[in-house]
């Protein structure tokens, strides 16, 4: 009987070596609390280490008052009081090491029940934290600093479902677009592709499409109806992401391009407005090609004219017909000299000019050119107006704002000319 009860005794031994090897190779904390006296009876290599004491000074220390400071020890009394009443408990609480460090642990811990079921011992395994505490709080502020990122760039960041549902759009969109992402989220369609100009609503809605079927870029310029009223050009981006369980969505940006669209329309104007321009210098140099080579000619016809004129003066049928023919000639003149001003190879000449006979000469060309459903006046107060200018180019400047007149009534309406004597600063107009 002897031998056996030895056997029974190493074999114990060792079971309790074997079980306190194997703790100690936790790299969690093990520690077994007497609540009766408040002090640990078992723990395990890695609490000596992470909490710095020795074996000697964890067996004297009371629990958990020495470990935690005074504003966590009163959650962990809680915890404890939670245990004793047969609740589970997990708790996440700073360990106070013996040189002032604080390190973040997780505990779970359990009640250990005696022979007679009364509690006296609970045991608890930390787990240190410290790297997903760095972690989280790394993350959070990563996340905060994308917020405010996405939250002050010019541009708005969306993320959308296949289906067209949107899940978040940022606030700035109601800088751009007049509505909040509050109203955007709650209409849907409405507030969205609904509102795309009706030229490019099929165009966006191909892109996206394609963008969840064949993975094709999305990357659209369309129009948008803004909260006032107003038109307004978008640039919009996205790519596809998917969520942890396969479902695609999208997420995209757009930027207002409204002022660059406008920029682009105005370049374009500017642009036909030369084409235009250097098609009338075309004109200009044909016309004054041709002018000179017709005022060549018609120097030798008012020349032979000229003669003809002396040999015919006892005729007075034949001065007639010869007279008219000079006059003709001046007049070709005169519309040569015009046309050779304006492709700039006559020569301006300025002198004093009456504006009365300018107006009445324009006035007659109207009454024999303009629609005559247009009632043509004038009333021409001023006396003694004159100027200096060359006179075709004045001519030209009348004639150009009554035609533009009459061409803006094409229903017929009154036309009137007038002018006055007046005063301005000091100056008599």
């Amino acid at each position: 009987m002897t031998a056996p009860t030895s056997t029974n005794a190493r074999t114990a031994v060792d079971a309790r070596d074997l079980y306190k090897t194997a703790l100690d190779m936790q790299t969690d904390t093990f520690f077994v609390l007497d609540i009766t006296c408040g002090r640990a009876v078992h723990w395990n290599r890695a609490f000596r280490e992470i909490s710095g004491y020795s074996d000697e000074e964890i067996a004297q220390l009371k629990a958990p008052d020495s470990y935690y400071s005074p504003e966590e020890l009163e959650r962990a009394n809680a915890a404890i009081s939670r245990i004793i009443a047969g609740e589970s408990a997990t708790l996440e609480i700073s360990l106070i090491t013996k040189d002032g460090r604080h390190i973040p642990t997780e505990y779970q811990a359990s009640p250990i029940p005696d022979d007679t079921g009364v509690i006296k011992y609970l045991i608890s395994v930390g787990r240190d934290v410290t790297d997903r505490r760095r972690i989280e709080t790394s993350t959070r502020e990563s996340e905060r600093l994308f917020r405010v990122l996405i939250e002050n760039i010019p541009s708005v960041a969306w993320i959308t479902a296949q289906n067209g549902r949107t899940s978040y759009i940022s606030p700035n969109v109601s800088k751009i677009y007049g509505y909040t992402p509050e109203e955007i989220l709650a209409a849907g369609d409405a507030l969205w592709m609904e509102r795309i100009h009706p030229d490019d609503r099929e165009t966006v809605r191909n892109a996206f499409a394609a963008l969840f079927s064949l993975r094709c870029p999305f990357d659209v310029e369309y129009r948008l109806l803004h909260r006032d009223g107003r038109w307004i050009w978008l640039h919009d981006r996205a790519t596809i992401l998917e969520e942890e369980d396969g479902v695609p969505f999208a997420i995209g940006v757009f930027s207002d391009i409204t002022e660059r669209k406008l920029a682009e329309e105005e370049k374009a104007r500017l642009e036909e407005h030369l084409r235009q321009s250097e098609k009338l210098e075309a004109v200009g140099q044909l016309a004054g090609g041709v002018a000179h080579d017709f005022n060549n000619q018609l120097a030798g016809v008012l020349g032979y004219a000229e003669l003809l004129r002396e040999l015919v003066r006892d005729n007075p049928t034949a001065l007639n017909f010869v007279n008219r023919i000079i006059h003709a000639s001046e007049r070709s003149a005169d519309l040569t000299a015009k046309l050779l001003t304006f492709a700039r190879k006559g020569t301006v000449e300025e002198m004093q000019v009456d504006i009365h006979q300018i107006v009445h000469e324009v006035i007659s060309i109207l009454e024999h050119s303009a629609d005559k459903k247009i009632s043509i006046q004038h009333r021409l107060h001023a006396t003694g107006l004159h100027t200096r200018g060359e006179l075709s180019q004045l001519q030209n400047v009348l004639l150009n704002l009554g035609i533009n007149a009459c061409q803006a009534m094409p229903g017929g309406g009154d036309f009137a000319v007038s002018h006055r004597c007046g005063d301005t600063e000091g100056y008599r107009l």
